[in-house]
């Protein structure tokens, strides 16, 4: 009898492996596992396994398990049961495979501690047997850490049904008690050695290091046959420490109560017991499916602890005479059996037997013509963890919903709202929802999916959880439908891990429509299309290397590429701009050129990876600035003044892989060029040099080297009409020069930590510049390391008081972009989004998650306000008082941090129309 083998599942565990003769090698989204000369290793985020000639294998775990001991790691080949290949393997690996590692844990004699990883491109649950892995046949007993629970007994096999698992402790011997696990074991902390059976006296004795504010509990199995051990009580000395015993059939915890701190021996003293009759026969069983793969079973007369068994061999425990199948097959006559838990070699036999027979899945919906992942959307917002994903879970896993994966589709997470423009040759609106895979250990997951044809909701889902079913949509569009909205709610009870898919999300569409509205689709309000989508009649270039298919650009060349090929875009040189296209690079190197003409033009490369993308370099190939750096040109040196952006937050951003559409911004504001990828700033650049380029076209380019195929799309651009000055550095990295604070009770809560200003928020007042300042665009990265308000005040004048007259560009937490008038400074704002002094944002909040640094963007030109956060305009006031006034960092409650604080001068040649207004 195989017992349900339910280990912890860790986050993004990803696995695809490939052998190169007698290394192999397995890579993934991170993970990386290789042998060769008798050594493996396997990487990732969450998951470590080496594996030294010695036979030594090291096991880390999400960053609290550290085990080392003897053991093996193994591959397991899907099938029923799976092959198990040992490695290194002397034959290649033709498919994807579970890895697994069995350890033996020094400290404990006879335990092993176990983990597992499965790749996203096998099908859970995968059967492996015990003796293949050295553990069988069983029975065994296990705890898990993760969830603080006994398992057990496992018998002939284990079923893998979660992507990552372990630390599992499982142990063999049965004829007396073994101490499983203790407290700081799942951290690889050694609080526990000489453990030791004294049988002559029925106690199991250590020694252990205790902490006077961490009391130790050992996890022990005490076999109920054929001799049944009951715990009586828990010694620890030489010091008097209060101890505890609970045991529950062959489970036993034994813990200290405020021990001191110090190294002690502790004894448990077991007595032998009469072992309990097995259940006898008079078990009644009754089954009912409430869904295609959710059946409830339910035991009566029972008078012992049971299991229950499916057809296909997966066990179910049973707990208050309740066994719940989450994952029984839709669709057909299911037998469920009943048997007593038994600790014998000998299985047991039956007590009681049900059928059942499962409706089938409802059909999924007909596949879109048009993808919503493909598209451009209105509003694109996640409640978690960056971004909504294209293609991706929001964990950037494939999209999976109850065991089935999806290739297309959108992954967010409540609270999220998404919304697309309909064309009128859209007809229905398709899609598969639920919560996604990654989240079925935690039950606690529920999400709602609405979807709106303009303000008219079409379709709302049921609170769905891990456990539901796909939800299929399919639903017409009322004629006349301007934008669809998708909106995930939280289930009414928070948004803990509510990871929602909208799988095969798109429209079905008749017909074709008209030039205007795919314009329409992507030109911006502002903006001048550079490309039709249908013809190259404003670009020069190579036509047989340059095309238009699909609406999109087509670059490629026969072979490896000697010498850049450019497409020239013809319009007139343009000197401040924001250009804005979709790319997307399928082989070789790609790049957009920017104020082309000139020797100094500027190359951003478009492909290469994360670590690439978005880097500047001279149009001769000279690297200017790396992808991820703020780098500032001087005349005769450069100065790199930091990282703009974190080493994975292309992937959250839905940037993964070349070969996927992403977007490119370009804003080129006199000396100071910012790029972003997918709204992210990635790389920025000051250039004071005398031969920098201040103005040129725009080109697309394929750069030397393998043959090179890349489509952009979606090209369009923005004039910037203002006269920029020489950006100027406000905060130089290393000290608080041109910096006040507002009372002197401030000057403990700024300082400089790692090359970023750092704001303890207490006591409230505020850090300004020296100087004044009037019209500018503000940069300034910021970072909440604590929940709370803080806050950037423009043009502040007067006298330093709490708060001074000056416009707020809020900082708490959440609302990035709404604005506080102080002082009744004088100003207009949006009527419909302003209460008093307080006006929202234009959009849901597109902070990134607590921790992660968000990008202000604030432009003051004469009497007009822009502030975009991440790149998205959120607010905008007219009619500003223009008037020269300080730069003001709020310390307002929360810790905050800022860095990259850069203004650019804007050169205004008007008077202001507004005299100064009245105190």
């Amino acid at each position: 009898m195989n017992r349900l083998f339910t280990l912890w599942n860790t986050r993004r565990a990803w696995l695809l492996a490939v052998l190169y003769a007698s290394c192999v090698s397995w890579s993934g989204f991170g993970l990386e596992v290789s042998v060769a000369d008798g050594t493996c290793r396997a990487r990732e985020g969450d998951l470590r396994i080496a594996r030294d000639s010695k036979g030594v294998v090291r096991l880390e775990l999400n960053n609290r398990a550290k085990l080392a001991g003897p053991g093996q790691v193994f591959a397991a080949l899907p099938g029923t049961p799976a092959r198990i290949l040992p490695l290194p393997l002397k034959t290649p690996l033709q498919s994807p495979a579970v890895l697994l590692a069995v350890v033996n844990v020094p400290a404990l004699p006879g335990v092993f501690a176990m983990v597992a990883a499965a790749p996203p491109e096998i099908s859970l649950p995968v059967r492996v047997r015990l003796a293949a892995l050295g553990l069988g046949p069983g029975p065994l007993a296990g705890f898990e850490p993760a969830t603080n629970r006994f398992l057990g007994p496992l018998r002939d096999e284990i079923v893998i049904e979660r992507r990552v698992y372990g630390p599992v402790f499982v142990a063999a011997r049965l004829d007396r008690p073994v101490v499983l696990a203790y407290s700081g074991c799942e951290q690889g902390e050694a609080r526990v050695s000489g453990v030791a059976w004294l049988a002559d006296r029925n106690v199991l004795t250590g020694k252990a290091a205790l902490g006077a504010k961490h009391p130790m509990e050992l996890r022990i199995f005490a076999p109920p046959a054929p001799i049944r051990w009951l715990a009586r009580e828990m010694i620890v000395g030489p010091a008097d420490t209060e101890t505890d015993i609970m045991q529950t059939g062959p489970w036993v915890r034994a813990w200290t109560l405020q021990p001191p701190a110090g190294v002690a021996t502790w004894r448990v003293r077991f007595e032998r017991g009469k072992p309990r009759a097995p259940t006898s026969a008079g078990v009644r069983v009754e089954a009912a499916a409430s869904s295609a793969r959710r059946v409830r079973i339910q035991c009566y007369g029972t008078r012992g602890p049971l299991v229950v068994r499916r057809d296909d061999g997966v066990e179910l425990p049973v707990s208050g005479g309740t066994a719940v199948d989450s994952h029984a097959p839709p669709g057909r006559k299911i037998v469920y059996t009943v048997y007593p838990v038994a600790w014998t070699s000998q299985p047991p036999k039956p007590l009681a037997a049900v059928k059942v027979t499962t409706p089938k899945l409802p059909p999924l919906p007909p596949r879109p013509d048009v993808y919503c992942a493909d598209l451009k959307p209105k509003v694109w917002t996640s409640g978690w963890n960056g971004a909504p994903r294209r293609d991706l879970s929001i964990e950037d896993n494939p999209i999976r919903i109850r065991g089935e994966t999806f290739e297309k589709g959108i992954g967010t997470h409540a609270v999220s709202e998404i919304v697309f423009p309909v064309l009128s040759n859209y007809r229905r609106f398709v899609a598969v929802v639920g919560v996604d895979d990654e989240k079925n250990d935690t039950p606690v997951g529920s999400v709602t999916f609405e979807v709106l044809a303009d303000n008219k909701r079409l379709v709302k889902t049921p609170v769905l959880t891990p456990a539901d079913e796909r939800y299929p949509i399919d639903v017409a569009l009322p004629k006349g439908t301007k934008t669809l909205r998708l909106i995930v709610g939280d289930g009414g009870n928070g948004n803990a891990c509510d990871h929602a898919d909208w799988a095969n999300a798109g429209f079905i569409v008749e017909g074709e429509p008209t030039a205007e509205e795919l314009l329409s689709l992507w030109v911006e309000d502002g903006f001048t299309p550079m490309f039709d989508g249908r013809s190259l009649g404003l670009w020069s270039g190579d036509a047989t290397v340059w095309s238009v298919r699909a609406a999109s650009v087509h670059g490629e060349t026969k072979g490896a590429v000697a010498q850049p090929v450019f497409l020239a875009w013809n319009g007139a040189p343009m000197k401040n701009f924001l250009l804005k296209l979709r790319f997307r690079v399928l082989s070789g190197n790609a790049a957009v050129a920017v104020r082309t003409g000139t020797d100094a033009a500027y190359r951003i490369l478009l492909a290469g990876g994360p670590d690439r993308v978005g880097a500047l370099s001279s149009s001769e190939g000279t690297v200017l600035a790396a992808a991820g750096e703020f780098v500032e040109l001087g005349e005769r040196s450069t100065r790199r003044l930091g990282a703009v952006v974190p080493s994975d937050a292309f992937r959250k951003e839905g940037y993964s892989a070349p070969g996927q559409w992403a977007s490119l911004a370009v804003r080129a504001r006199g000396r100071h060029l910012a790029i972003e990828i997918n709204g992210l700033t990635v790389t920025e650049l000051v250039d004071l040099r005398s031969g920098g380029p201040t103005a040129g076209r725009v080109g697309l380019e394929l750069i030397p080297g393998e043959k090179a195929v890349a489509e952009f799309k979606e090209i369009q651009v923005r004039p910037i009409t203002a006269e920029f000055g020489a950006p100027v550095h406000l905060f130089n990295g290393r000290d608080l020069s041109g910096w006040t604070y507002s009372n002197p009770n401030q000057k403990n809560t700024w300082s400089v930590k790692d090359g970023v200003l750092d704001d303890t928020g207490k006591p409230a007042g505020y850090f300004r510049t020296a100087r004044d300042f009037t019209n500018y665009v503000l940069r300034v990265q910021l970072r909440h390391l604590s929940r709370g308000n803080s806050g950037v005040l423009l043009r502040m004048v007067g006298k330093d008081k709490v708060w001074p007259r000056a416009i707020e560009c809020q900082g708490l937490i959440g609302n990035l972009g709404d604005i506080w008038n102080i002082d009744k400074f004088p100003m207009k704002t949006d009527p419909q989004r302003t209460r008093g002094r307080h006006t929202v944002k234009a959009h849901r909040s597109n902070e990134r998650p607590l921790g992660e640094w968000n990008q202000y963007d604030i432009t003051l030109d004469g009497e007009d306000l822009e502030i975009r956060v991440n790149g998205l305009l959120q607010n905008v006031a007219r009619d500003c008082w223009e008037t020269p006034g300080k730069i003001c960092l709020q310390a307002e409650g929360a810790h905050m941090q800022f860095r990259h604080i850069t203004l650019i001068p804007i050169a205004r040649t008007s008077q202001p129309r507004r005299p100064e207004p009245k105190p």
